[in-house]
């Protein structure tokens, strides 16, 4: 179950969220657009080079890592700057203006910005971009090539396109949180919250079920030992079983076994409380053979389709031993083994084996 990543991502929600609350709601705004610009930027780039307008994409992709990079320096400036000294009188507050078109016309006719400001590196640092990831992010911010026709676009330039996306990409991913108002994170956490306790609920109750599962198995009155070849060759898998009722069709009685050519041997311990006849009737595709007491009672090894075959004994009270061999050749694997008294279903009167070798002490 995939609840620890949930977990972590529930934490770092809860961390950004008390972080917005401190944040300038105005700086935040300020870094959010840029963010939103890089994006927009970044996906028309890509739509543009996928078109073959590669000259034009490139020059976009640069405009769109400048954009992220500027809301990373945006966010540091207003976690860091220190409080606005109070202006003249009737001087305007509020936010700085916007730059004007003139200047955003000029970036673009110069493809972008390639001198970020230093507090984008310090903000990614903090949020914890490794080293190496920043040095790629300088290099990528440091291209500065930029074809003006199609024709001239080299190899080189569409490495550094896709340098250039994917370091946008990672700006976009490290700031995202920080773009978000408190009321977005807090609807974020909720919904993370929700997945959280739906993966925590069915961690538990698979535990729950695994536990149920190994008690049921270590009470089980049949131990099944499983050979992976035929003669009971090779090392065995035990298993406790709870009734021999198995219909594997083509595939493996267990994970590491074969779907062909497997043997199986199963003990259990038959306790009578009075004299009885007891009829022992067994299923199987493809041969078995039943003990009684190590008394061969069923004897049909050899290959054959699923059919019944049965035999009584008398039983005086007390404990028997009972084992059934079973192998699968090829095809479907099915066994099964019924046992009845007087008084019907002896399913009940089996108990666990208590000696190594499965009989009956």
């Amino acid at each position: 179950m995939a609840w620890w990543p949930r977990l972590r991502e529930y934490l770092t929600l809860r961390a950004a969220t008390v972080e917005a609350e401190r944040r300038d709601p105005n700086s935040r705004a300020r870094a959010r657009r840029a963010l939103a610009l890089a994006k927009q930027r970044r996906a028309a780039a890509e739509a543009l080079w996928a078109s073959g307008h590669s000259a034009e994409g490139l020059r976009l992709m640069r405009q769109a890592l400048t954009a992220a990079l500027e809301a990373a320096a945006a966010l540091r400036t207003s976690a860091h700057a220190p409080p606005a000294e109070p202006g003249p009188e009737g001087a305007p507050s509020g936010p700085p203006p916007e730059p004007d078109e003139a200047a955003e016309a000029a970036e673009h006719e110069q493809g972008g910005s390639h001198r970020p400001d230093p507090a984008a590196w310090a903000e990614l640092t903090e949020r914890g971009v490794k080293e190496a990831r920043l040095a790629e992010l300088r290099e990528a911010a440091a291209l500065e090539r930029t074809p003006e026709l199609d024709d001239d676009v080299s190899a080189a330039d569409a490495r550094a396109f896709h340098r250039l996306s994917e370091a946008t990409a990672l700006v976009a991913r490290t700031l995202a949180n920080a773009t978000r108002t408190p009321a977005e994170l807090r609807r974020l956490r909720r919904r993370r919250w929700a997945g959280l306790a739906g993966a925590l609920l069915a961690v538990a109750a698979l535990g729950a079920l695994k536990i149920q599962e190994a008690i049921q198995e270590a009470n089980a009155p049949w131990i099944g030992r499983y050979y992976p070849g035929l003669d009971f060759q090779g090392t065995p898998e035990l298993r406790g079983d709870l009734r021999l009722a198995f219909d594997w069709g083509p595939g493996a009685p267990m994970p590491g076994l074969p779907t062909d050519r497997f043997t199986v041997r199963w003990d259990s311990c038959l306790v009578l409380d009075a004299d009885d006849t007891v009829s022992f009737a067994v299923r199987s595709d493809d041969g078995h053979r039943l003990y009684v007491d190590d008394e061969l009672v069923l004897d049909h090894w050899s290959p054959q389709p699923a059919r019944w075959a049965s035999e009584r004994r008398t039983l005086t009270a007390g404990p028997h031993h009972v084992r059934l061999e079973y192998f699968e050749q090829g095809g479907n694997a099915r066994v099964a083994l019924r046992l009845e008294g007087a008084s019907g279903d002896l399913q009940a009167k089996l108990q666990r084996p208590t000696a190594p070798d499965g009989g009956c002490r």
